[in-house]
């Protein structure tokens, strides 16, 4: 149904019900008014009954007369007597005495007003003044002025009470929609908006689904021309190697050959030993920064290899570590691997993912964290899907600037695209519990599953 139909037809049930009050009300207002208009002309024809009572009454019924005539006016000013009229009671005798006054004083100079002269029998003579009363008037003036504002505000409070209604109902999808769209800003496009039963918003709820569909295909051949990209890299990688081995690596060890005979033939001379010492031990420092080098480069398996030891890859990155500070002032920082039994053989991707994250992490501890300590852990994820958690902690200074962390060109930066084109996240967190310094934590999360290189 479309939403202008829908908020037309729910209005105009408000506004029927709304009539309908209004018309049960008046007609409610209107028995009431005739009922007392009844009231007011049978106090009317008790009044005239009466006075004709006190004419013709003997003197002995008098007093119960006038008794009567008081509870009239008594009547009278409760409202449920006369209405519209007050009247007067005199005697016409010398004195004139009032018997019955008016309620209130002054009203016979204000209203107009008839005079009726009951002559007795026994002489006497009583005078009965008839005025218009208009505060009877003016008070259902204003109970009708009071009700009528009511009933409009009534209604208006209606009208608005029912419109909040229907819009709440009607736009109530929107709820679903706006969670479904917050889903999808935090990158999650696994929910769909159902069909809606107002055909605005299921054509907005089928868009979103459309959406979603197209995002989840963009991401995962996104996915997939990354993963193609770092199997191109770890090719390039490998390649690179292959040349710095049959060439680099092979001159730098002629290289120490030659100066090792030269420290040999010039330990005699006092002037040229020394520069040749030094020559020596440069030679030695370029030699392991190369194997360094290739190390960091060497792909771990062959390409026809699916699967990957990682925890044979981890034992050689211990060894590595340990190798990579003789030459540098200050004794290792402790490294730490603890890795989950059934994770040490991992799939092709997955395990060079893994590797080369250690590696990241750890060549910038050496290289900027000013560390002690550093703990390597590698375990099974905590939810329904399988997958694994690679966390790196160290006790070092810190990073200034973790916002610019992931800047693209940075090492972190390719190393959490690596991490997404597996469908895992890396994230940055405080470092080791309980250490002196800030130092920082790498965590990535990352799905287990068969992958097959290609």
């Amino acid at each position: 149904m479309e939403l202008s139909r829908l908020l037309l037809r729910r209005l105009a049930g408000i506004t029927l019900a709304s009539l309908v009050l209004a018309l049960g009300l008046t007609a409610l207002w209107t028995h009431l008014d005739i009922g007392r208009e009844g009231q007011g002309a049978v106090a009317s024809a008790r009044l005239m009954a009466a006075a004709a009572h006190l004419r013709d009454a003997p003197p002995s019924q008098l007093p119960q007369v006038l008794a009567e005539l008081a509870r009239m006016r008594e009547a009278g000013a409760s409202g449920t007597g006369l209405r519209h009229l007050d009247f007067e009671l005199r005697e016409s005798d010398s004195a004139g005495r009032v018997l019955i006054p008016y309620r209130q004083t002054g009203v016979a100079a204000r209203s107009p007003s008839t005079r009726i002269t009951l002559a007795r029998e026994d002489g006497r003579v009583f005078e009965i003044r008839l005025i218009t009363n208009p505060e009877t008037e003016q008070a259902e003036a204003r109970e009708r002025s009071w009700g009528m504002t009511g009933l409009l505000l009534l209604q208006g409070l209606a009208m608005l009470l029912g419109m909040l209604w229907v819009l709440r109902r009607a736009l109530r999808p929107l709820d679903g929609i706006l969670a479904t769209v917050a889903r999808y800003r935090a990158q999650d496009f696994s929910p769909r908006v159902p069909a809606l039963p107002v055909r605005e918003l299921d054509q907005v709820g089928a868009a979103l689904n459309d959406l979603a569909e197209a995002l989840v295909a963009a991401r995962a051949r996104q996915q997939q021309l990354h993963l193609r990209l770092l199997t191109v890299q770890e090719d390039e990688r490998a390649r690179l190697t292959l040349a710095l081995q049959e060439h680099l690596a092979q001159d730098l060890a002629g290289l120490r050959v030659s100066t090792t005979c030269l420290l040999r033939q010039t330990r005699s001379d006092s002037q040229l030993h020394p520069l040749v010492q030094e020559l020596d031990q440069h030679g030695s420092q370029l030699q392991q920064g190369v194997r360094n080098l290739l190390t960091s480069l060497q792909t771990p398996l062959e390409d026809v290899e699916t699967r990957i030891p990682l925890a044979a890859l981890l034992h050689e990155v211990q060894d590595l570590w340990a190798q990579s500070w003789q030459h540098m002032p200050g004794s290792a920082p402790d490294l730490h691997i603890d890795l989950a039994p059934h994770l040490a053989e991992l799939p092709r991707e997955l395990g060079l993912t893994v590797h080369r994250m250690i590696q990241e992490a750890l060549a910038n501890i050496r290289h900027h964290a000013g560390a002690r300590q550093v703990r390597v852990s590698i375990q099974p994820s905590a939810g329904p899907e399988a997958g694994l958690e690679c966390l790196v902690q160290d006790d070092g200074n810190g990073l200034a600037d973790p916002a610019g962390a992931f800047v693209l060109g940075h090492g972190l930066a390719a190393l959490r695209e690596r991490i997404w084109a597996q469908g895992g996240s890396l994230s940055l967190e405080p470092g080791l519990p309980g250490a002196t310094g800030p130092g920082l934590g790498l965590r990535a999360q990352l799905p287990v599953k068969e992958q097959a290189h290609g």
